[in-house]
């Protein structure tokens, strides 16, 4: 988890939920985030979760540098207002070096008013270029024309 949140509810073995801090004995609740994404990139932790509060500076590729080069999956449950915005977004997954371009889900309802509005980022993103054009190893896992509804 690497949020701007200072804590969590956990669920103990017997039942009870307790909240409790996110920092660990001898690390200040600064560098929680850094420490997730170490572990993270070293394949300790499969699963990265960010949200915007801490996703700034944030590299989560699938880079040969790292013991994790497994494919990413960027899941995004809620979309940003612009599609500049969802860019920034998508580069934490997406940088030069990495070893397999990553597959992007967006999680949309059935809302008609959610759908038109993944259409016109999807839209946009298209338009830019910038996941679709930027790797040329990229073509087929960054197809966004399936979320773009006013496509053939």
């Amino acid at each position: 988890q690497m949020t701007g949140r200072k804590g969590r509810v956990v669920r103990r073995r017997d039942g009870s939920v307790q909240f409790e801090s996110r920092a660990e004995q001898g690390l200040s609740i600064d560098h929680v985030n850094l420490k997730e994404k170490e572990r993270f990139m070293q394949g300790e932790k499969l699963v990265a979760i960010i949200s915007e509060a801490s996703s700034s500076g944030i590299s989560l590729q699938a880079d040969r540098r790292v013991k994790n080069q497994k494919r990413r999956v960027h899941m995004t449950l809620e979309l940003p207002w612009s599609a500049d915005r969802a860019i920034q977004q998508f580069g934490r997954t997406h940088r030069s070096n990495q070893v397999s371009a990553p597959e992007y889900v967006f999680l949309i309802s059935e809302l008609a008013g959610e759908r038109r509005f993944a259409s016109i980022v999807a839209k946009r993103l298209e338009s830019l270029g910038a996941l679709t054009h930027g790797d040329r190893r990229a073509t087929e896992s960054r197809d966004l024309s399936k979320y773009n509804f006013e496509n053939k």
